[in-house]
């Protein structure tokens, strides 16, 4: 049986130092991913603490809240 993977990538223009930009980005995406019944399994983030690598949605989330509000500047 195939097996059948979609991918939506989503990007924007951002201020880099400008930490509520992402999280209310974040936020926006997450809720409407939610609406359609859509999960995403794994996120690409690069910045300060941050290697440009896919990471596990689940084990991301805490770690980006922490990022928030410490408003490090992500890419």
């Amino acid at each position: 049986m195939t097996k059948i993977r979609k991918a939506i990538f989503l990007a924007g223009h951002f201020d880099r130092k400008d930490t509520s930009m992402w999280e209310e980005w974040f936020t926006t995406i997450d809720n409407l991913f939610k609406e359609y019944g859509l999960f995403a399994h794994r996120i690409g983030v690069d910045g300060e603490g941050y290697t440009e690598r896919i990471y596990c949605r689940n084990r991301l989330l805490k770690r980006l809240s922490k990022s928030f509000k410490e408003k490090k500047r992500l890419e």
